[in-house]
């Protein structure tokens, strides 16, 4: 996964840090939710965390070491990169746990680059 703010190279592209690991939760139901700009967006999975992620950012379901490139992953793993596309918070009673809810959908562009 790769999160943080998106920076730009000098021909735009988009630049990304390197991917690392999350504990998290995905549930796979197909929804609706709005976005910021009170357009409707298709949600593929739902993913519950206790890490901040930023919208934009790409979730791959498995461990680091799936994704080709990075360790013994192949092109024929069918695996599913999903990107971010609405963020939630919730807070406990006592303020002590955060839920953060991650709505995302399938990613379906090329991945930014790395510095």
């Amino acid at each position: 996964m790769s999160a943080g703010y998106p920076q730009t190279n000098i021909e735009g592209e988009v630049v990304v840090g390197p991917p690392y690991q999350i504990q998290c939760r995905w549930i796979w139901k197909r929804s609706q939710a709005m976005d910021s700009q009170g357009n409707v967006q298709a949600i593929d999975v739902t993913v519950i965390t206790a890490q901040e992620v930023f919208v934009g950012s790409k979730l791959l379901l498995g461990v680091l070491e799936d994704w080709v490139g990075t360790g013994t992953g192949t092109d024929e793993d069918g695996m599913e990169m999903m990107e971010v596309v609405s963020y939630d918070e919730t807070p406990d009673e006592k303020r002590q746990c955060v839920r953060r809810q991650l709505a995302c959908k399938k990613f379906r562009g090329n991945l930014p680059t790395m510095p």
